[in-house]
């Protein structure tokens, strides 16, 4: 039997090896698929969609689909329509793409800003080693398209922040056209990434911005090196600029390296899970069990609940009131009620506190539930 015996393998043209071996007969393989956990992004091809489906911001943010924020910055009028679409390039392992459409011409002026982005938890990230000298090298990639009348040059700026909070970034531009294409930015380990370590926490420790609008106090010229605060590329396009522009998006993903990688794609299950840490939808519409529990007092309704999965912080209550939208099943007989208390809520559950409209026997248990279509039940615990 023969052995080959080598350093390295490297393809022909190749600029770097695709399998370095180690005296102890292990190897580093520069493989371009079916690397699980490699994708640092949620909801990278769009298929969470919990809060709808349909959203017409203007001068606050919104989420569209799971984790991804159409963030308005300085009260800029950001009008537009943002849409599932099913509209995706070809190979490119997505169902859906977000569609943002403007509904009006607004010029940024300032500090004025409209970013599509997504943030992370900074205690996610310390196998990027920023702040040491093995720092490592990220990419960035994701598939866009646009009409005619939005065509032009934009910014793709990622940011990192530090244990104070402090931003640190690049800037980048990418040119869209009305045809889909991956486009793909190589973040070298640079510059503030090999003396400044990302935040080591629950908070905000990365940020990954589309800039899409931008006023003239956030312009910067384009970099490839990690350096304080960095927004908006000098000259880049205002999508706001026509009633008509459309842009889409979707297949995104950010991983260590210096190759983008073919996307990462998770089952449906596994993808809400992970989203359901910063938003869980308890429930929509009517006819639909909240929570059970019992009458402290003739006039309070108390009961419990669990999360699915623990959320990143103690999460705020999001969801509508409104005469006899919830009921208490009790007795054979119904309590029509109007609003909900969250009550010693924590990252695994809490409680509601129910008073107006609530009428029982002190002792008597029973249920709490939806009675309106057009109500939700939400909690969140975005960065």
């Amino acid at each position: 039997m023969s052995t080959l015996k080598v350093n390295a393998i490297r393809g022909t043209g190749a600029s770097s090896d695709a399998v370095t071996l180690a005296s102890d007969g292990s190897c580093i393989v520069k493989a371009t698929n079916n690397l699980s956990n490699r994708n640092k992004l949620y909801n990278p091809d769009l298929k969470i969609w919990q809060r709808g489906t349909s959203f017409s911001p203007t001068t606050s943010a919104i989420y569209g689909a799971d984790r991804w924020n159409n963030a308005i910055g300085s009260s800029f009028n950001g009008d537009t329509t943002v849409t599932r679409s099913t509209d995706v390039p070809a190979n490119s392992r997505t169902s859906y793409s977000i569609k943002i459409e403007a509904d009006a011409a607004v010029t940024p002026t300032g500090g004025q800003n409209m970013v599509f982005r997504q943030i992370l938890e900074g205690q996610d990230l310390q196998d990027f080693d920023f702040g040491t000298s093995s720092a490592q090298s990220l990419v960035a990639s994701f598939w866009c398209k646009c009409n005619a009348t939005a065509a032009g040059a934009y910014s793709f700026s990622p940011r990192f922040m530090d244990s104070s909070g402090n931003g640190y970034g690049q800037i980048h531009t990418f040119t869209p056209t009305t045809s889909w294409v991956r486009y793909t930015f190589v973040l070298a380990a640079n510059g503030k990434a090999l003396d400044t370590a990302i935040r080591n926490d629950n908070q905000m420790g990365f940020e990954f911005a589309i800039h899409l609008a931008d006023g003239p106090d956030d312009q910067s010229s384009a970099s490839s090196t990690w350096a304080a605060q960095a927004w908006y590329g000098t000259g880049a396009k205002n999508f706001m600029d026509n009633a008509a522009n459309e842009i889409y998006f979707t297949g995104f993903q950010l991983e260590t390296g210096d190759k983008a990688t073919d996307l990462e794609v998770r089952s449906y299950g596994d993808e809400l899970a992970r989203c359901q840490r910063y938003y869980y939808r308890m429930a929509s519409g009517t006819n639909k069990y909240l929570a059970s529990g019992g009458y402290y007092t003739s006039g309070l309704f108390a009961c419990v609940f669990s999360f699915p999965t623990t959320m990143r912080t103690t999460p705020t209550l999001d969801y509508l009131t409104g005469t006899d939208r919830y009921l208490i099943f009790r007795e054979g007989a119904s309590d029509g009620v109007n609003a909900l208390s969250l009550v010693q809520p924590h990252e695994n559950g809490g409680g509601f506190d129910v008073t107006n409209g609530a009428s029982g026997t002190q002792g008597v248990a029973g249920f709490l539930g939806t009675n309106n279509n057009d109500i939700h039940v939400s909690f969140t615990a975005e960065l």
